[in-house]
């Protein structure tokens, strides 16, 4: 799927490489977190990670993307460019390396926490 039509799901996505480095982030997202596109790109995941997402994210959501291959259903909090924080439900899947690259790539769909 191309990145202008990831633009048009109602949800985030979030392609990372193997290192953990933001490689595209959609509008969705975008406009959740209030970051453009240009700050975000090749910046490591963990600036948007507050300190226990991060715990979650390297004890859970990692492993589970590269052992399994794919992670279902886990919440995770995100940084917003104006300090706030917000939740949301993140699934996700291992890409397979394309045309001789040496890593696999992780995509995250992410959804938005409705507030109770």
């Amino acid at each position: 799927m191309v990145l202008f039509e990831l633009d048009q799901l109602p949800c985030g996505i979030l392609t990372l490489s193997a290192r953990q480095k933001i490689l595209a982030i959609n509008l969705p997202l975008r406009s959740w977190l209030g970051y453009s596109e240009q700050f975000l790109l090749q910046q490591d995941i963990y600036q948007l990670l507050p300190p226990a997402s991060r715990v979650l994210f390297l004890a859970h959501v990692l492993p589970a993307i590269q052992h399994y291959g794919k992670l279902s259903g886990c919440y995770l909090t995100l940084r917003k460019q104006n300090g706030h924080q917000i939740e949301m439900l993140a699934s996700g899947k291992a890409i397979a390396p394309e045309h001789g690259a040496a890593e696999p790539t992780y995509q995250l769909a992410l959804l938005p926490v409705p507030k109770s």
